[in-house]
């Protein structure tokens, strides 16, 4: 979150020099990036200023110091407390695509009364200050790179699921049909819309995928599971009209260490198993959600 040209009604120890509001002091986050396959890496991350009282305020915990990592295109945000300590933080390149930008506050972890400093500019001669809880008082607008990422390599969308838009004005429900090679999956205009612009965006993955590809899922296989039973099928001649369903018999033996056979399938407990398949997306999707909300709620507060 790069804060750029706003301006503030108390002053500000800014890596930018036009908008610092102290004499010699400088604010500036420290870090080493290295890429590899699968992450984007910030090696030592660590913050330097040469202004002491900041200092022993940040090293007292009157100040938070964070480091952002932010990408816009995937919606993604990063936030993790660092200090003067190098350390490394980790970030899947899933997770990145397009414009990245990495930045650094220091913010107030309580109310601060009387707030002078002995580096501060003639302007503010004479003044005391007053900050609120997560007012921000330093500021590295960082680094911004740009971030490749072939979505394709780690497709998050499983190929026997089609989402498609519906042509039907009038409809406002999900609908599922079990096709031979897919289970197709309609959603109303709007919805498959924003499902549409969001799909890739892992911030929503688990989300989508737990109102969306669950029931769906978990829907088609118990019809099967009670037409196996009733007509009994083997699993041979389920295949063979759902060719999809050979994907689902290579999870279970990915998941269990052996083959699903037809009393197996008959006594499984489908919605719990289609979860297990799908990476637990439904517990993980409430987690998802948490941070979603805490991250939107830290944001406002930082802007307030």
């Amino acid at each position: 979150m790069q804060i750029g040209k706003r301006l503030f009604p108390y002053p500000i120890l800014n890596n930018a020099e036009n908008y610092n509001c102290y004499k010699s002091s400088n604010y500036s986050l420290e870090y080493i990036d290295e890429e590899t396959k699968d992450n984007y890496i910030l090696k030592n991350v660590h913050i330097e200023t040469n202004n002491g009282d900041l200092k022993n305020m940040i090293l007292n915990d009157t100040l938070n110091a964070v480091v952002i990592v932010e990408c816009s295109s995937t919606i993604y945000k990063h936030i993790e407390k660092i200090s003067f300590e190098p350390k490394d933080i980790v970030i899947p390149l899933k997770n990145l695509n397009g414009r990245v930008e990495i930045s650094s506050l220091v913010y107030s972890n309580k109310n601060i009364e009387d707030y002078t400093n002995y580096d501060l500019l003639e302007d503010y001669n004479g003044y005391k200050f007053s900050f609120e809880e997560s007012n921000i008082l330093a500021i590295d607008d960082g680094f911004v790179f740009n971030v490749e990422y072939d979505d394709s390599v780690d497709k998050k969308v499983s190929s026997i699921f089609l989402v498609i838009k519906s042509l039907d004005e009038k409809l406002d429900t999900m609908k599922v049909v079990a096709e031979e090679r897919k289970i197709r999956i309609t959603l109303p205009e709007k919805e498959f819309n924003f499902y549409d612009k969001l799909k890739y965006h892992d911030n929503f993955m688990n989300i989508f995928f737990s109102i969306i590809v669950i029931p769906a899922l978990s829907i088609c296989l118990n019809n099967i599971q009670r037409e196996t039973e009733m007509k009994d099928r083997t699993l041979e001649e389920i295949r063979e009209q759902y060719i999809w369903f050979g994907a689902i018999q290579k999870a279970y033996s990915n998941l269990y260490g052996k083959e699903l056979e037809q009393s197996s399938f008959l006594q499984l407990d489908i919605l719990s198993f289609s979860q297990k398949i799908i990476n637990n997306c439904v517990t993980k999707a409430i987690t998802d959600f948490k941070n979603i909300v805490t991250e939107n709620r830290e944001e406002i507060m930082e802007e307030e």
